[in-house]
């Protein structure tokens, strides 16, 4: 019904009192936006790139706010922190360029996989606890002793898994373990963290010289010889590394592992780097010239070239590890 005085008019959706609308070249706000206002996200945005004071390692420095949310989240992640973990994923999975999604999907998912994923999650609850390992439990996430005890649920994406596989070495070597012993169960042991860890530093070049000093059969050769050049080449495919063992025979079986490796599905999903047709038993490159050599003690590694003796000369780096023999 139209107001007093005024002619009836259809009053409802979009159609507001006829005294209340805005006249036609008249604006609903003269005065406009106050100079120098800022939106949420330009504000948002300076506060993220402010700086302040922090102490680390014992030294002040100025940081900015940004880079001390990015710290925080990453060591809340490291330290187990279930709700930290989910947050750095997603964020690293936006700007890691890897093919996965819905690679991801198809390939990984399997027994061997869920074997893996079940490991990295036994890891993340134990994080705190390093010296505490207890026995897996069918179903620890769920049940009257879950909710008692406080256990939060840990379940991992398929990009997720890739993304950890990617980035670290230790879950990449377990499923690389399982991918070449499908009948044998790995229980990761302090000592392949602590190895995991070393290799790590290599590839990153904080360590250029290490010897792993272990008695056999403690997954030495698998880690240095076979999982460690297939990861490291995966970062660096036009990068060189020989491998020598005391026997050739061992050596080649080890190149053979590791060449399985390189052609598996789940290692084409992290990494970009494939296999050239030149396959060789004790040698093989990939398809940017780079070379796994397989040697024993009592061959002539001399008979290579100068781009494999001389790597500095070549403009190569070059890692030096050495294992005793046996696994």
């Amino acid at each position: 019904m139209a107001e007093s005085g005024e002619p009836p008019y259809d009053v409802g959706y979009a159609k507001p009192p006829s005294r209340t609308r805005f006249k036609p070249g008249q604006s609903g706000n003269p005065r406009g936006r106050p100079r120098g206002a800022k939106n949420f996200v330009t504000a948002i945005e300076g506060e993220l790139r402010a700086r302040v004071t922090v102490t680390e390692n014992g030294r002040r420095k100025r940081v900015t706010k940004r880079e001390v949310i990015a710290k925080r989240l990453v060591n809340c992640a490291a330290e187990g922190d279930l709700r930290a973990i989910p947050l750095l994923l997603n964020e690293a999975r936006g700007f890691e360029n890897l093919p996965v999604g819905g690679i991801a999907i198809g390939v990984f998912g399997g027994p061997q996989d869920q074997e893996v994923m079940a490991g990295i999650v036994q890891r993340i609850r134990c994080c705190g606890h390093p010296t505490s390992r207890p026995e897996p439990v069918p179903d620890p996430t769920s049940g009257p002793e879950a909710r008692r005890s406080g256990c939060t649920e840990v379940t991992l994406s398929p990009s997720d898994f890739a993304l950890i596989l990617r980035h670290d070495f230790l879950s990449f070597a377990h499923r690389a373990f399982v991918e070449l012993n499908l009948q044998t169960p790995l229980s990761i042991a302090p000592h392949l963290e602590v190895i995991a860890s070393k290799l790590e530093a290599c590839r990153h070049g904080t360590i250029t010289r290490l010897v792993i000093n272990l008695p056999p059969r403690q997954l030495k050769s698998h880690l240095a010889s076979i999982a460690f050049p297939a990861w490291w080449l995966g970062y660096n495919p036009a990068g060189h590394i020989i491998c020598a063992s005391y026997g050739q025979e061992l050596a080649e079986k080890m190149a053979r592992d590791c060449r399985r490796l390189m052609g598996s599905p789940w290692y084409k999903a992290l990494f970009p780097v494939r296999l050239a047709d030149r396959q060789a038993v004790h040698d093989f490159a990939t398809t940017e010239q780079g070379t796994r050599m397989a040697t024993s003690v009592a061959d002539r590694t001399r008979r290579r070239s100068d781009h494999h003796r001389r790597p500095a000369k070549a403009g190569r780096g070059v890692i030096r590890f050495q294992t005793q023999s046996g696994q």
